[in-house]
């Protein structure tokens, strides 16, 4: 079904996002690498960003010459600072912010995520990375999109925030 081109009225819908320029975060693997895909195929010049230099490095080169990589911490301030000035030296605009990194803390040896037994430092951890980014994400690319008057910003959650989950606190919040 991918070789199949779909057309309605005139409009190639495999190139929706033709010549957009697309930042997504943590896009070196999972819901971010397969965004980063999705997005080259429909047109897009995507910047993927994540920490994991040499895997994101690799994910870009795989997708193809429109995919760049750029390291993004998005809990740091400076990082965001830098790769939209990046942005904008490069392409002159932003059209599509993704903010999509996150981390369960599990996985991040930042030990027991219950209520009772999470350290304040994993619990301010797990927020700058899951929830300070969405904010210094949107206000850098905000400051971007303006100049040009348009563009779309994505905020990736987890159901775990509705439905909860006991063992990992930090995460659901």
């Amino acid at each position: 079904m991918d070789s199949i081109i779909f057309e309605k009225g005139g409009l190639n819908l495999n190139d929706r996002l033709k010549d957009k320029v697309a930042l997504i975060t943590g896009a070196a693997r999972g819901i971010g690498k397969a965004c980063a895909q999705l997005f080259a195929k429909e047109g897009a010049v995507v910047i993927l960003t994540d920490i994991e230099d040499s895997l994101g490095q690799n994910v870009a080169t795989e997708i193809g010459d429109s995919v760049f990589y750029k390291h993004l911490d998005v809990s740091q301030e400076t990082d965001w600072k830098n790769t939209i000035n990046w942005i904008q030296g490069q392409f002159g605009r932003l059209d599509i912010l993704v903010n999509n990194a996150g981390i369960t803390g599990i996985n991040q040896g930042l030990g027991p995520q219950d209520p009772e037994n999470c350290s304040l430092e994993a619990w301010k951890t797990i927020h700058q990375i899951n929830l300070d980014s969405v904010f210094l994400g949107c206000k850098y690319a905000i400051g971007l999109m303006k100049q040009k008057h348009t563009g779309s910003i994505v905020n990736i959650s987890s159901r775990s925030g509705i439905v909860g989950v006991p063992q990992m606190a930090p995460y659901a919040v």
